[in-house]
């Protein structure tokens, strides 16, 4: 599995824009940034998500509610569908 950083955009439908320029299926939020040393990162991936929830379904969240995991929904695929799994490709 790869790993992009987010955008550093406040703006969420613009967040969402660069999201979808890349294959990213989960984004991981850390509602506690302090506790990671995130600092105010972790505010500009909510927006993202504040502003696109239709894009975005939550599918994990940690016992203290301090780290939460979505995954982008079928539907907001550019394509309609995700690219195909970079495992299977090589």
């Amino acid at each position: 599995m790869k790993a992009v950083l987010p955008p550093f955009e406040i703006n969420g439908a613009k967040a969402q824009q660069l999201v979808d320029t890349v294959p990213v299926e989960y984004l991981i939020v850390e509602k506690r940034p302090a506790r990671l040393g995130l600092g105010a990162s972790s505010a500009l991936h909510f927006g993202a998500l504040r502003e696109n929830p239709a894009s975005w379904g939550q599918v994990w969240s940690s016992a203290d509610g301090s780290v939460e995991i979505y995954q982008r929904k079928a539907s907001s695929w550019i394509s309609g569908e995700r690219p195909a799994d970079q495992r299977t490709a090589r």
